[in-house]
């Protein structure tokens, strides 16, 4: 992150491009430019936050960073996301959007518990998906590549309760 970057740090604590604690009340939060990942516990729950949006420059989120974040609905232009860090989003019970097409790997309860979530497509970056990383995903139906070689636990647990899970082929 350029040091010039405008962020009002009273919302904001980044230091190196990581975003390591937002401070502020709002209920859609814009991540600034030049952020390259949202550090551990970033959000923990923050029981305010309904939308976030990413810049272009977040590739990575980090252990427990929207942990909690029961409220959290939304997130905007996670597409250049390519690691989900352990329980990152997990107990983010309304949340409904996510873009995961970039995503190489997804840890351990990733996206635990997130009951609203309706539909999840990965791209043939895919590699590995951890232990109950959609466990208790109950509406959600997902679409994992042939070309994700690694799924810790085997499918009954990472996608216990899921709705719908289907390996398909990847076509180029």
């Amino acid at each position: 992150m350029n040091d010039n970057e405008k962020y009002d740090p009273e919302e904001f604590d980044i230091k190196d491009g990581v975003l390591r604690t937002y401070y502020g009340n709002s209920e859609e939060v814009t991540i600034p430019y030049g952020v390259t990942k949202i550090g551990q516990e970033a959000f923990y729950n923050n029981e305010t936050i309904k939308k976030v949006n990413f810049p272009d420059t977040v590739t990575e989120i980090d252990d427990y960073a929207f942990f909690e974040c029961e409220n959290l609905v939304e997130v905007n232009n996670s597409k250049n996301v390519e690691k989900l860090y352990d329980s990152a989003f997990m107990f983010c019970f309304k949340l409904e959007k996510i873009d995961v097409d970039n995503v190489i790997e997804v840890k351990a309860c990733g996206l635990l518990d997130c009951k609203n979530l309706k539909k999840l497509r990965f791209s043939k970056n895919i590699k590995k998906i951890g232990d109950n990383a959609f466990y208790g995903c109950e509406n959600l139906n997902i679409s994992i590549p042939e070309t994700c070689k690694y799924v810790d636990s085997g499918e009954d647990y990472s996608f216990e309760g899921c709705k719908s899970v289907v390996i398909r082929e990847v076509k180029n």
